[in-house]
C-alpha cells in the first residue's frame, strides 16, 4: 500500500502567484496592468514605444535600453510584491506603484508637494508679468501654502505621494480651510478647485491615473452684492474730510465709483491714456490690471472732475498719475474710519467701488451690456451676479414707467 503525502500549502506562495504584470501600447506610450486577488491597476510606465511591443517578453523591437527599463521595471513589481507579502503587509496596488517608480526613477514621480510647487511655478511664478500680475501671483502662492498646511496637518509628514491622496481630502480641505484658517466659504471653495486643478495637472503628467476628486461637487455661495446706494453715495461726495489724506483716500475710491476701475488700475492711472473720441467724448481705454482684460470706460463728468482736481499736484504731476494713491491696506483703513465720520453704512473698501460703479449705472438705466465692457467682463453673467444691487428706487421707477406705458396705449 502506497502512503500518500499530502504537500504542506504555502500560503504567501498561493497570493504571490496570483500577482500577475502585464503591458499593452496606448498611443506611443507603454502601459502595465498590475493584477492580484482583490484588485486591479492600469497606468503608464512613462516609457515610449519607438519599435514593435513585443507584450509576452516585455521588449521593444531595436530599442536594448527601453527594453531594459521595461524588464527591469517589471521584474521590481514582482520583486517589492513578494517582499510585501513575505513581511505579511498588506497589499495596496498604489502605494506598491509608487513605491516601485519612486525607486526605480522611471517616471521620477514627485510628491504631492513637489506636484503643487511645480504647478504654481509652471503656472502663474513663471508668468507673473507676462499675463499674471505680481498680486494674483502672490495670491496663488498663499493659495498653495494653504493647501500644504492642511495635508501636513492630516497626514503628519510632507513626503504624501499623489497616489494617497483621497477624495474626502477634498471636503476635509473645505473644513480645515473655515476653521483653522477661518476662510469664507467661497474662499475655501476656491482652494479646492484650485487643488482639482492641480490633480488634473497630474493626470496629465501621468503621474497618477485619474484625478481622486474629479467626482467632487462644489457650489459657492451667492453673497449680497456690497454696494453703495446712490443716497450714500451723494453724502461720500459731499463728505468735507479735514486731513488731507483721508481726502485722498476718498477721491481716488470715488473715481474708482465713477469707472469702475480696480485698486490697482486707479493706482496706475495713466493721464495720456485718456483719448477724446471725435463725438467730443472723453474715454480711458486701458487693459484691466489684474487679467488684461479689454475695458473701455466713458469718463463722466464725476470722474473728469476729480482728474482735472489733481492734475498741477506734486505728485501726480511727477509720476505721471491721476491722483495720489496710498496701498491698498492703508485705504481701506482710512475708508472704516470715513464710515464712522459720514455715517455710511455699507462696508466701505477698495473693491466695493467697482460694485458700487455697476449698481450705479445699471439702476439708472445703462445697458447691461455697456457696463460690463466697461468693467472689463468677458460674461455678462459676471455682472449681472457679483456686481449689481438693484436698488428698490430702480425697481419702483421701471413699474412707474409700465404703468405709464400702459396709460398710453388706452
Amino acid at each position: 500500500m502506497v502512503k500518500v503525502t499530502k504537500k504542506a500549502v504555502n500560503h504567501h506562495q498561493v497570493r504571490a502567484n496570483s500577482f500577475s504584470v502585464t503591458c499593452s501600447q496606448r498611443g506611443i506610450m507603454v502601459y502595465f496592468t498590475i493584477r492580484d486577488s482583490k484588485e486591479e491597476l492600469f497606468f503608464s510606465t512613462g516609457i515610449r514605444v519607438t519599435g514593435k511591443l513585443d507584450k509576452a517578453n516585455f521588449s521593444i523591437h531595436n530599442n536594448v535600453e527601453a527594453t531594459n527599463l521595461l524588464q527591469d521595471l517589471k521584474n521590481r513589481f514582482y520583486s517589492e510584491y513578494y517582499k510585501l507579502e513575505l513581511a505579511g503587509l498588506k497589499v495596496n496596488l498604489q502605494r506598491l506603484k509608487a513605491l516601485v517608480f519612486n525607486e526605480s526613477g522611471v517616471l521620477n514621480v514627485p510628491t504631492l508637494f513637489e506636484c503643487l510647487e511645480n504647478f504654481y511655478t509652471e503656472n502663474y511664478l513663471k508668468l507673473e508679468g507676462k499675463g499674471y500680475k505680481k498680486g494674483t501671483v502672490v495670491k496663488f502662492r498663499t493659495m498653495t501654502d494653504s493647501i500644504k498646511k492642511y495635508f501636513v496637518s492630516a497626514y503628519q509628514t510632507e513626503k504624501l505621494q499623489l497616489s494617497e491622496v483621497r477624495k474626502i481630502d477634498g471636503q476635509n480641505l473645505i473644513n480645515f480651510c473655515k476653521s483653522k484658517l477661518n476662510h469664507q466659504h467661497n474662499h475655501a471653495i476656491r482652494h479646492v478647485e484650485m487643488f482639482k486643478r492641480i490633480l488634473n495637472y497630474a493626470v496629465d503628467n501621468q503621474w497618477i491615473d485619474k484625478n481622486p476628486l474629479g467626482s467632487l461637487k462644489t457650489k459657492r455661495g451667492r453673497k449680497p452684492v456690497e454696494a453703495m446706494t446712490e443716497e450714500e453715495l451723494e453724502t461720500l461726495i459731499n463728505a468735507k474730510l479735514e486731513v488731507p489724506q483721508y481726502e485722498y483716500v476718498k477721491d481716488a475710491y470715488l473715481l474708482a465709483c465713477f469707472t469702475g476701475l480696480s485698486y490697482m488700475d486707479v493706482r496706475d492711472f495713466a493721464i495720456e491714456r485718456i483719448k477724446t473720441r471725435k463725438d467730443g467724448q472723453k474715454v480711458y481705454d486701458p487693459n484691466r490690471g489684474k487679467n488684461e482684460n479689454r475695458s473701455f470706460i466713458p469718463l463722466i463728468p464725476q470722474a473728469l472732475e476729480l482728474i482735472e482736481r489733481y492734475k498741477n499736484h506734486p505728485f501726480c504731476v511727477k509720476r505721471g498719475r491721476a491722483l495720489p494713491v496710498f496701498s491698498n491696506a492703508y485705504m481701506n483703513r482710512i475708508l472704516k474710519e470715513i464710515m464712522v465720520i459720514t455715517g455710511i453704512q455699507t462696508l466701505l473698501k477698495t473693491h466695493t467701488a467697482r460694485k458700487t460703479c455697476s449698481s450705479y449705472f445699471l439702476n439708472n438705466g445703462v445697458p447691461i451690456q455697456s457696463v460690463s465692457a466697461m468693467l472689463g467682463h468677458k460674461s455678462i453673467t459676471t455682472t449681472e451676479r457679483f456686481y449689481f444691487q438693484r436698488s428698490d428706487d430702480s425697481v419702483v421707477k421701471d413699474f412707474q414707467n409700465f404703468i405709464e406705458r400702459k396709460k398710453g396705449t388706452k
